[in-house]
């Protein structure tokens, strides 16, 4: 099932069908930090089901204008040292990792 928006600017070319989100959703890796906007994989696995349907209109808005917002591209990089017995005043012996937003992954 599909929810239609009564637009002209959508139109079936740009649909995004919720149970798709919903599905996406459910593959989220739980466990995992909160980004900068707080939320965690749970928060968005545990929702109400309309949820979904609020999402697949938000992806299909940013798809039809062409517009992402800022804060989807917003991060967090955090250095971690590769090993425990390396030195930590060597920038080679850090990998990087970036907490993103979990509605942007």
């Amino acid at each position: 099932m599909t929810y239609i928006v009564s637009s002209g600017a959508l139109n079936s070319s740009h649909s995004f069908i919720h149970s798709l989100v919903d599905e996406m959703i459910r593959e989220l890796k739980r466990g995992k930090t909160a980004g900068l906007d707080g939320f965690m994989a749970e928060h968005l696995v545990f929702s109400h089901p309309i949820v979904c349907v609020l999402l697949s209109l938000l992806f299909r808005f940013i798809a039809v204008y062409r517009f992402v917002p800022d804060d989807f591209g917003a991060g967090v990089v955090i250095p971690l040292l590769k090993s425990e017995n390396l030195d930590s005043t060597v920038s080679d012996n850090y990998r990087a990792i970036t907490i993103s937003p979990c509605m942007c992954l």
